[in-house]
């Protein structure tokens, strides 16, 4: 390797998270492609010819010496020194560079001054040998290797790179990962939260974009790509307590403070083996459906401040959070069509429509400057007696594989609750009687994990399944939890939901068009029945006793019901069905389904009509 002399070496930095920098090698092997800001500039200031000269990086041979000049005349003003900006310090095929750079942290270590380190290759075991202040940091912007060997040919593997920092991690060192300069879709199609998800145990995150590239500026929405990648970071790290910053001309600082003003309030993830009573688990089941895409969908909506708030306050309601989750997914596919249509999108807008009556907010109103249309939603999620019995089968699997845990075996629990009886849960009990009850939802789990614990040091549950006194059934096993429940059990209650907002919106008809959007994001749908039955079952009542409905066992009650609220039913122009899908919130399937019985003849804004006529925002 090829030696060259400094009159210098350490030197203030102008990047925005560093202080001060050491670039002990002119050049890097690596041959980044994006094109590599570093060389532009030294083939700018003449210190290479051309990249080839480049790519072969030299070593300043007298680095330790003019270091030891250097540190102790600005060890005071000195926070932190980083290595490197313009080369890598451990770059592959060249273990004379590696040897330097531990060198020179040795000698920081030594003053005692915070290094951090930045590489493409691959960080070195000895680096837990030093003070925990330091920081050991990679790059890392895909983890597709076609794209790495066209961009970043003779790095180190993305796999390599990843298992190097995980094993400093793992032995208590500082780590972080910088994932810039990230590419636009069309230089590689990736999903951003799953590179996030492979990084998510280190401690600071720093993203940014790609910057002198003309294909980033020739993808359509370039900047609404990179905005909405920030919101994704901000939203991941957030929850998970990792640090972050966002580089300087990513976007815009108003975007970085919207931005964070949405993703100020979020609420922490809350992880599965951290659970352990009955209050804990039924946050657990309520939050654990609340993507971090939700503040994606803030910031793409551009809510006004005030509503901002509101919103904010009802998703973070472990009661409530699904529900609004599912009125912005709406309202997003609701506004892309909107936006592209001409027609104005309103979220939460209060309407006095009579002098006697409180005024209504319904959630969305669609209007072409003429007519205007109620869009209501209505989430088909868990009762709060399912839930209870959802947090009892997952609370006591937790608390049994623990309490196994704890006498030395290490296995996990078959559970099938087919004939699992729970205590009566309760509703509209006031805050300390449902505190109460929550005491006591923990102490049943608890007796019953316990008594399973005991049967299973026991010897009972290896073969076959053994029944609780509770009826829940366990045998051990390498797979999960099951439980089985009846198709159509919740049919009731979704026709009910629909019918209520008819009932709440009956004055409100009278002077605009009301349609109800059920979102649903269970596998099957509406947990009961397709929509098109669902539809059937609510406009055709008598159809309950064709055999598709057989599992509908009070047939009578379902028709009585029907006719009992038929002038619910009337209010409502027709009802769309969604099916939400939250690996992809941004192109959601509905159907929708006009009201043979509907009291008034509205005409739908024409451009609207468009929006009902076809089954997904994504074909438009």
């Amino acid at each position: 390797m090829e030696k060259i002399r400094r009159h210098s070496l350490l030197y203030k930095t102008g990047v925005e998270y560093g202080d001060y920098t050491i670039n002990h090698v002119l050049g890097c092997s690596h041959g980044c492609t994006y094109p590599c800001y570093a060389f532009m500039m030294a083939h700018r200031f003449g210190r290479v010819k051309d990249y080839n000269e480049w790519l072969e990086p030299k070593l300043v041979e007298n680095s330790l010496e003019l270091l030891k000049k250097e540190i102790p005349k600005k060890q005071k003003s000195i926070k932190s020194v980083h290595l490197c900006f313009t080369t890598d310090p451990f770059m592959v095929g060249y273990p004379e560079v590696t040897e330097m750079s531990l060198e020179i942290i040795r000698l920081l270590d030594y003053y005692g001054i915070k290094c951090t380190t930045l590489t493409k290759g691959v960080l070195p075991p000895e680096l837990s040998k030093f003070d925990n202040k330091h920081e050991w940091g990679i790059s890392l912007v895909s983890l597709d290797e076609s794209f790495r060997k066209q961009y970043e040919p003779f790095s180190a593997d993305y796999y390599t790179r990843l298992t190097s920092i995980k094993k400093l991690h793992d032995m208590g060192c500082k780590t972080w990962v910088s994932i810039e300069p990230f590419p636009t879709p069309n230089i590689v199609y990736q999903y951003l939260p799953i590179l996030l998800e492979c990084v998510s145990f280190t401690d600071k995150i720093i993203f940014g974009r790609l910057h002198y590239n003309k294909l980033v500026s020739s993808y359509m929405g370039f900047q609404d790509f990179y905005d909405d990648a920030i919101t994704t970071v901000v939203t991941f790290c957030s929850r998970r307590g990792i640090d972050y910053h966002i580089k300087e001309k990513t976007t815009t600082k108003d975007t970085i403070e919207n931005i964070e003003r949405i993703t100020n309030s979020v609420f922490p993830i809350l992880h599965h083996d951290d659970v352990n009573d009955f209050k804990q688990y039924q946050n657990y089941l309520k939050y654990v459906d609340l993507q971090d895409s939700y503040t994606n969908l803030l910031f793409m909506l551009k809510i006004d401040n005030s509503k901002l708030k509101q919103i904010i306050k009802k998703l973070s309601d472990s009661n409530n959070s699904i529900h609004f989750l599912h009125e912005l997914i709406i309202g997003n596919t609701l506004n892309e069509f909107c936006k592209k249509n001409s027609l104005v999108l309103e979220y939460s807008p209060k309407y006095k429509y009579s002098g006697k009556k409180p005024a209504k907010n319904p959630d969305w109103i669609v209007s072409d400057g003429n007519q205007k249309v109620v869009i209501e939603v209505v989430t088909i999620d868990k009762s709060n007696q399912e839930s209870a019995f959802e947090t009892c089968i997952g609370l006591i699997h937790n608390l049994a594989k623990d309490g196994l845990k704890r006498n030395g075996i290490d296995t996990d629990l078959d559970f099938n609750a087919s004939r699992f009886k729970i205590p009566t849960y309760q509703e509209r009990l006031n805050k300390k009687e449902h505190a109460k009850q929550e005491d006591r939802f923990t102490d049943f789990c608890r007796e019953v994990s316990d008594r399973i614990v005991t049967k299973v040091i026991s010897g009972y549950g290896r073969d076959k399944y053994e029944t609780d006194d509770s009826g829940l059934l366990f045998k051990i096993k390498s797979g999960g939890l099951t439980y089985m429940t009846t198709v159509g059990h919740e049919t009731y209650r979704v026709i009910n939901s629909i019918l209520d907002k008819g009932k709440k919106y009956s004055a409100l008809s009278n002077v605009m068009p009301v349609i109800v959007a059920v979102a649903n994001s269970h596998q099957n749908r509406s947990k009961a029945y397709p929509p098109s039955e669902i539809a059937k079952l609510l406009y055709y009542p008598d159809t309950v006793y064709e055999q598709q409905f057989s599992n509908i066992t009070d047939k009578e009650k379902h028709i009585n019901n029907i006719q009992d609220r038929i002038e619910d039913l009337k209010v409502l122009e027709g009802i769309l069905f969604y099916k939400i899908d939250y690996d992809r919130i941004y192109t959601t399937d509905y159907e929708y389904y006009p009201n043979p019985h509907k009291n008034n003849n509205w005409e739908i804004p024409e451009k609207f009509k468009k929006y009902l006529e076809v089954n997904s925002n994504g074909h438009k």
